[in-house]
């Protein structure tokens, strides 16, 4: 789906400021937002080529395969096999299976992964599925809107602000918990981009890496939730890699240390993964320029 579904997200947002907009309107603020989700997937799916969409797709078992999936997430197996592989033999002969049985399946893959989505989200009790079906059909078939699409516009172009203030808070939120850890560690270095490194061993070079060397170095990583997801330290293999491909996170801390050093690295989101901080407790073992460590491993030299 071009319009991806956290946008179902922003109904509980907007849901105040279309309350007014209601009184003329026979729909609620939520069978709107879902009516509009609706309605503007079907122009997506329809890739806004109806013509060429309607040559490719037989749309009644289309719509009533979609229909009968949008409440359920599984795929019946039947058309999984039939989408992996839509060609049957005919006597000597291979063909295209026929088109309605093909059209039906495709429409309970788009409604069981819109469902899916949905309950990824925990949004069962927030989006009227029955108004989002309104409003796909009526785009499929190509019939005036309930509303206005330009007030449907208007809820995409406001969701995309509202998400972007909701990731920036809800980083705020899942580092404050890995944040906390890092109060008992004694004299870290501060960065001002809100990185964090605690020295655990002091290393014994007298040059620090750049964010363009071949590093070899051992690692551990504590998620916001206090848990260790993965250590080389236990498995005895060494990363060896270019900084260069790596998170920004390890190419800001990694130039703070030294060879032969044991350190603990706190990153916030924003220089993670974007899904909360992390605590990486690294052990750098050595570094040297781009090609002469990991070009070296490949070599086997």
């Amino acid at each position: 789906m071009v319009l991806t579904v956290s946008l179902l997200l922003f109904a509980l947002v907007l849901a105040g400021k279309l309350e007014a907009q209601t009184a003329t309107n026979p729909l609620t603020s939520k069978e709107k937002i879902s009516y509009a989700l609706g309605y503007l997937n079907g122009k997506s799916a329809a890739l806004g080529d109806y013509e060429a969409f309607y040559e490719s797709i037989n749309i009644k078992p289309y719509l009533k395969g979609f229909k009968e999936n949008i409440k359920s997430p599984d795929l019946v197996d039947s058309c999984n096999e039939i989408l992996n592989n839509p060609y049957i033999q005919v006597g000597d002969s291979v063909e295209l299976m026929d088109l309605s049985i093909l059209s039906e399946c495709q429409g309970r893959f788009l409604g069981a992964t819109f469902c899916g989505q949905i309950m990824d989200e925990k949004l069962e009790n927030e989006i009227d599925l029955d108004q989002f079906y309104a409003g796909f059909e009526q785009n499929i078939l190509q019939l005036d809107p309930a509303f206005p699409e330009e007030e449907m516009q208007m809820i995409v172009a406001e969701f995309s602000e509202f998400l972007s203030k909701r990731e920036e808070q809800k980083m705020v939120e899942n580092d404050a918990k890995l944040l906390e850890r890092t109060a008992a560690w004694k004299k870290p270095k501060k960065l001002e981009n809100g990185i964090i490194v605690h020295t655990l061993i002091v290393g014994k070079g007298k040059s620090n890496p750049t964010a363009a060397d071949d590093i070899i170095a051992n690692y551990s990583t504590l998620d916001n939730e206090g848990n260790q997801t993965e250590s080389t330290f236990e498995s005895g293999a060494p990363m060896i890699v270019n900084l260069a491909n790596l998170i920004e996170g390890w190419k800001l801390g990694i130039v703070e240390m030294q060879k032969g050093g044991k350190y603990e690295l706190y990153l916030p989101s924003k220089y993670a993964y974007n899904q909360g901080s992390l605590i990486f407790t690294i052990e750098l073992i050595d570094f040297g320029p781009a090609g002469t460590i990991v070009k070296d491993e490949e070599n086997g030299e």
